[in-house]
């Protein structure tokens, strides 16, 4: 069994500004989980079983033309407050504006990843509607449910920090958001904590 991830990874410009608020918060809270993450957009993350290494190849001729000369705006700092994708610590994101097109593509990739995905008979989240995508999925954002947005890095919070933490998430929160990207790639990677390894990426 391995972990994946599917993403769009940004451009230089856009990564930059992604990187530079990692450092600021590097240097006023230490290391921090998705710090030492690569930039992307995530489309999704899954358990797999090994097999996909030798066997699958994203089918992009399903939606490659309707993604030609497509962008995404980022429109917003956000927060996800107390992540149970990361210990429930405090995610800062620039989030996206919803597409319909975009929510099609994140479920097409998925269904091209079902044969694939590892099936738990377990329960693992707290909302109804989260296991109820994991289940189908193997990952619990999907389609209306899942929020498109760029991560920066999740924060978790303790008795020394919880006053910075705040001010610091505030001013995150009062920040202008307004930049957009353009859709030119899927790339595949897999997972092993905070390292990724390029599987394939996929030119659009």
């Amino acid at each position: 069994m391995s972990k994946i991830g599917f993403f769009i990874i940004p451009g230089k410009r856009n990564a930059n500004k992604i990187y530079k608020y990692k450092k600021k918060i590097r240097d006023n809270f230490g290391e921090q989980i998705y710090l030492n993450h690569l930039p992307h957009i995530t489309l999704g993350v899954i358990n797999v079983k090994d097999k996909l290494f030798k066997d699958f190849d994203l089918n992009i001729s399903k939606f490659q033309n309707k993604l030609i000369n497509k962008r995404i705006e980022f429109y917003k700092s956000y927060i996800f407050k107390k992540d149970q994708l990361a210990r429930n610590g405090d995610t800062l994101v620039y989030k996206i504006k919803k597409y319909k097109w975009l929510e099609e593509l994140q479920i097409e990739i998925f269904n091209q990843l079902k044969e694939y995905k590892i099936n738990y008979k377990k329960k693992k989240f707290r909302e109804k509607w989260m296991n109820s995508n994991f289940a189908i999925y193997g990952y619990p954002f999907v389609g209306n449910s899942w929020i498109p947005h760029m991560t920066i890095s999740s924060i978790l919070e303790n008795k020394q920090n919880k006053k910075r933490i705040q001010i610091f998430e505030e001013n995150f929160l009062r920040e202008k958001v307004s930049f957009d990207q353009k859709v030119n790639n899927i790339t595949f990677f897999k997972i092993n904590k905070n390292y990724h390894k390029l599987i394939k990426r996929y030119k659009i």
